[in-house]
């Protein structure tokens, strides 16, 4: 069995791509919320980064009414980026498994934290986002790889 090469990377910038809070309607606010999760992965190769993207919707569980949706950027820079990332014959890059194990946990805790801090004061500040297993998470049939 072949064993798994060591990838040493570091955590080096989180943009917040895109945010939105929906106002307060005159439902008042939510006391239960649904959270829906989703990942996509880029690749910058010409500044040996991983970036994974996160998306989060958050909805009144009830009415399943989106209330605010947030995208981050999460940059991972991976020390020899040519020997750990590889593209494949048609253009895709291919991102051990053992560095996604670790990079998207991260990422998607971060975005926790960001969340919680962006919508402190507001109508939404209970919205506390669960603890995600990545593992656990089902795959987008529509997204392509």
């Amino acid at each position: 069995m072949d064993e798994e090469k060591l990838i040493h990377f570091r955590f080096t910038a989180i943009h917040i791509l895109s945010k939105k809070l929906e106002p307060l309607t005159k439902e008042g606010i939510p006391q239960e919320f649904t959270f829906q999760i989703k990942t996509e992965v880029k690749v910058q190769e010409q500044i040996n980064v991983v970036i994974p993207h996160v998306m989060i919707q958050i909805m009144n569980d009830k009415t399943q009414k989106e209330l605010a949706e947030f995208t981050v950027g999460c940059f991972f820079e991976i020390e020899d980026f040519n020997n750990a990332i590889i593209k494949n014959e048609e253009g895709v890059y291919i991102i051990p498994q053992s560095l996604l194990g670790i990079i998207l946990p991260v990422s998607i805790s971060t975005v926790r934290g960001i969340i919680y801090s962006e919508l402190r004061g507001t109508y939404l500040q209970n919205a506390i986002m669960p603890v995600v297993f990545v593992n656990e998470m089902k795959p987008d049939p529509s997204a392509t790889t």
